[in-house]
């Protein structure tokens, strides 16, 4: 699958798979409201995501690869209006100048004629970073960044969406590989993930980025704060997000790696899908002799299960606690928080690691024909913080009311095995969580998640952790739900005094795409903002509201 250089065979692709470049809108279109948005609720909504995946006669595979097309949906007054651009990255402006897709990609690899043979075999060792930038867009200080899982970071314009300046940070600290699920401390600090695939001591870094002061170049202060080791010799896991609560870091070392050899000679074959392995789940082997340098014990090593690595924030120094649970695979953290001597940690769990694997579109629109869901639920792991005076094959969990565990392993000394809570009994299948970010590393109540392109149950749900019930808001047949964005209310005092805002897809042009309000406590439609339905809307993974931007 990796050097698939033609078009997937298709007889015709969803709207949201299928535009061109008139997505890169010169001005906004204006929805038509009904119902009503709040009236405090000013300011936009921006969403990235991969959006163009053909220019020519070439085309992308996989629903990572597209270019990025980026959403604003701006509110004020109780009008909304709609504005995408395809964010101008140097990648795109390449393939848009040869008219047709050019360079190496997640899955797939088309030939740069920039380059001749002697610059292509030494690119396979010096390669920039890929800067379709189509993952996330944040806010950072009084700036915008649009985010992917390189080092490449763009700045974007808040009206046209363009880029306006670009970083790449393997320039300026030792790491290869990003993440585009950064965190905001309240002092506002950005706390960013990045992997670097040639130190096995310092693997996984957590980096922390202030705000720019004035006059300075965004995220030249980055700095390392904390490092982790891998378990592999030739592989590194791949990691999507991290957890943060008030005073630790939550890394998940997944047996879904990246083989290293074959990501330095990626190109010579295929793109970076086909790095993935994906390790069986195998019996777990008891030991007791400890590595002094890195607190994993020596057969463990060879386990492929997940290893939930834990750092305090306080000293960057990792917990000489290894933490593991079977075999599956994580995308997204809903949050993580401490709560009497316990670090709990909620997570969206995939079933399989295979996902990386499934994505590409063909297989997702065939997904979509035969009904098939995605089986991704609500997870909590409750972690021990301390475990001195632990008693082999005991349940530490003493949580009330937690079907969670964490069981020392006999012999080993400082291995702990855990097994989540499936809240809502493993069958309220969700992804893209979000909550409350005034409660990100404390304890919440509530959570937020979509079903996301599910054929047979199209729905935006609402977690209660306390009572354990779940509330939901459905669509449309045809229509799809996208990321569900919790906005406060600024004069509410509960966790859910506030609004959600979550756009909506449509699966054609027959149907129209719109932007749905809803009370954030009831989880009753307020209103949607619904534009005509000849204008094209993709798939977008993740981004945020700005007050700022109205």
């Amino acid at each position: 699958m990796g050097n698939q250089n033609s078009s997937p065979q298709v007889d015709k692709w969803p709207q949201y798979f299928d535009l061109d470049r008139s997505a890169d809108m010169k001005e906004p279109v204006k929805a038509e409201v009904s119902g009503s948005f709040p009236k405090w609720l000013s300011g936009s909504l921006y969403r990235n995501g991969s959006g163009l995946y053909q220019i020519g006669e070439s085309r992308f595979n996989h629903l990572f690869e597209g270019f990025s097309v980026i959403h604003r949906w701006s509110i004020k007054d109780g009008e909304v209006t709609l504005r995408t651009s395809i964010l101008d990255s140097d990648s795109y402006k390449k393939s848009v100048k040869y008219e047709r897709l050019v360079g190496q990609h997640f899955a797939s690899t088309f030939p740069d004629p920039c380059k001749s043979t002697f610059d292509k075999f030494f690119s396979y060792f010096k390669k920039e970073a890929d800067d379709n930038t189509a993952v996330n867009i944040v806010e950072h200080g009084d700036r915008l960044f649009a985010l992917t899982e390189s080092t490449a970071i763009h700045e974007v314009d808040g009206e046209t969406m363009h880029s306006i300046g670009k970083v790449d940070l393997r320039k300026s600290i030792a790491v290869h590989i990003g993440t585009a699920h950064p965190h905001m401390d309240r002092d506002g600090t950005m706390y960013y993930y990045a992997t670097n695939v040639q130190d096995p001591k310092k693997t996984y870094n957590i980096v922390k980025v202030p705000p720019a002061g004035k006059g300075e170049a965004p995220f030249s202060k980055a700095d390392i704060v904390a490092s982790i080791p891998r378990r592999w010799k030739w592989s590194v896991g791949y990691t999507h997000s991290f957890g943060m609560s008030d005073n630790y870091f939550v890394h998940l070392e997944h047996p879904v790696v990246m083989n290293i050899p074959k990501l330095m000679t990626m190109r010579f074959w295929g793109g970076a899908e086909q790095c993935f392995i994906n390790y069986p789940e195998e019996t777990v082997g008891i030991t007791s002799r400890v590595d002094k340098t890195t607190h994993m014990s020596k057969l463990d090593i060879l386990f492929f299960q997940i290893q939930i690595h834990v750092v305090d924030r306080r000293t960057g120094q990792r917990l000489p606690i290894n933490f593991y649970t079977p075999h599956g695979f994580v995308f997204h953290f809903v949050n993580c928080y401490e709560e009497s001597g316990f670090l709990i940690c909620d997570v969206c769990m995939n079933k399989s690691g295979g996902l990386v694997h499934e994505l590409y579109l063909e297989n997702i629109v065939r997904l979509m024909k035969s009904n098939a869901d995605y089986l991704c639920f609500y997870a909590r792991f409750v972690l021990p913080l301390n475990i001195d005076k632990a008693k082999e094959g005991e349940n530490l969990v003493t949580l009330p009311g937690s079907k969670a565990t964490a069981v020392p392993r006999p012999g080993s000394g400082n291995c702990v095995d855990v097994t989540n809570d499936a809240i809502f009994g493993g069958s309220a299948f969700f992804e893209l969580p979000r909550i409350n970010y005034d409660f990100n590393g404390r304890k919440n109540r509530y959570a937020y998640g979509t079903s996301l392109i599910n054929p047979t149950n199209q729905r935006v749900m609402k977690f209660d952790l306390q009572e354990r019930k779940m509330t939901e808001w459905k669509c449309e047949d045809k229509h799809y739900p996208g990321e569900p964005v919790f906005v406060k209310d600024p004069a509410g005092t509960s966790e859910d005094d506030g609004v959600v805002l979550c756009p909506v897809l449509a699966a054609t042009t027959e149907q129209s795409s719109y932007l749905v309000v809803l009370d954030a406590a009831s989880f009753k439609e307020l209103g949607r903002a619904t534009v005509p339905s000849d204008v094209k809307i993709n798939v977008t993974f993740h981004g945020d509201f700005c007050k700022r931007f109205s």
